[in-house]
């Protein structure tokens, strides 16, 4: 009896989140087709890496980046990697304080990633909703991100 009590009450906050349609909170995140336009800042959003800037050159596997309240967090296919952040209008600065030191068998792709974030000094998410990462204001993107 409590079995199909409990079935009766998990029925109903199913229903519940249908018919009100809830939805993901953060703009831009898991609804295709979405305009992801409105994700101004790259804050609180996992950051997928897509590529090393406009090249076809494999990325690691898993590799991310993560913005939140002045500190981050980052995967670059094999170790981690900590430290603050200075966000200002298309500025971005990471200031990377640790690192795990696993051994990569990886032929220096996670290393450049390191080396690519280390470097960022500007950043835009473009009109696909892609956080792009720049080294020099007008330069092209040496990291290009996905919203996970």
């Amino acid at each position: 009896m409590r079995v199909r009590s409990f079935l009766k009450v998990m029925g109903t906050i199913g229903m519940f989140f249908v018919l009100t349609g809830c939805t993901p909170s953060t703009p831009g995140i898991g609804i295709p087709g979405e305009n992801t336009q409105t994700t101004k800042s790259p804050e609180g959003i996992r950051w997928m890496l897509q590529s090393f800037g406009y090249t076809k050159q494999a990325v690691p596997t898993g590799a991310y980046l993560f913005l939140d309240g002045g500190r981050f967090d980052a995967y670059n296919g094999c170790n981690h990697i900590g430290g603050h952040y200075r966000l200002g209008k298309e500025k971005l600065r990471l200031d990377p304080e640790t690192s795990t030191l696993v051994a990569c068998l990886d032929h220096g792709l996670s290393d450049r990633v390191g080396r690519e974030l280390a470097a960022v000094r500007f950043y835009r998410i473009d009109e696909q909703g892609r956080l792009l990462l720049y080294p020099h204001k007008g330069s092209t993107p040496t990291l290009i991100f996905r919203a996970q």
